[in-house]
């Protein structure tokens, strides 16, 4: 018989589309070996894994409720799936791109990422809908290259390689098919990034600043003042009222 799992989310706002999204995996061809529960409440089942969505809109407010709840449940893997984008779907379904947040310091229970990543509704699953010619193949496997785990590093020139563009074309491509500008994008992930590590962790700003891929300090909270209105002391002062 198949172990029921129970998945946390974030809000009710994204259980609609979680439920629609592991319902369409699960009536794939693969076949898992356990149930999935969806629950947003705070008792019940320990988690097997806590799943929340990207909506690339950078509220600081919201992004930080999101990952407080996340460091709730931090006996549970995290996870935040963010939807491919582009500016038409495909054959009117909704791809995604995953971010695991701690794969490389909790194990990841029932092949979780295995789970995610064999769904044909990733989007850079070997039965993505599209040739590997076609530009918009091309932007998918730029998005998951730059929210992948170098994700930090990678710069438009290394970027434009992996595809076979040059830097101009696949700025003026990503912003025809993404609706959004390559930098911006860039600018967003690593944000993210920068924001789950000080929330999750202790680490000096300095480092978290290198980590994401930048020397200056200064120049993250420039980054955090753009995306988020507010300092990464600031963010860190309100949070844990501990002044660095």
């Amino acid at each position: 018989m198949n172990k029921e799992i129970a998945v946390r989310i974030f809000s009710n706002k994204e259980e609609s589309y979680l439920n629609q999204l592991l319902t369409n995996i699960k009536n794939e061809k693969h076949v898992w070996p356990f149930e999935i529960t969806i629950r947003e409440d705070t008792f019940g089942k320990k988690p097997a894994v806590v799943l929340g969505i990207c909506d690339y809109k950078c509220s600081a407010i919201c992004c930080l409720q999101k990952f407080k709840f996340m460091i709730h449940w931090k006996e549970a893997p995290a996870m935040l799936l963010r939807p491919l984008l582009l500016s038409e779907r495909l054959w009117g379904n909704r791809y995604f791109l995953v971010t695991l947040f701690d794969l490389k310091s909790r194990e990841m229970p029932f092949e979780w990422s295995r789970f995610l990543e064999s769904s044909s509704l990733f989007s850079f699953s070997s039965s993505l809908p599209l040739h590997p010619c076609n530009p918009r193949y091309k932007i998918a496997k730029v998005q998951n290259k730059i929210f992948g785990f170098d994700n930090c590093h990678q710069s438009r020139t290394n970027l434009a390689e992996a595809v076979g563009w040059t830097p101009a074309w696949l700025s003026t491509s990503f912003k025809k098919y993404a609706g959004i500008c390559l930098q911006q994008f860039i600018i967003k992930a690593r944000a993210c990034k920068a924001l789950w590590l000080l929330v999750s962790t202790d680490k000096p700003i300095k480092n978290i600043t290198q980590e994401i891929g930048y020397e200056d300090p200064l120049y993250l909270a420039k980054l955090f003042k753009k995306v988020f209105s507010a300092s990464p002391k600031s963010i860190r002062y309100d949070l844990f009222n501990t002044k660095q």
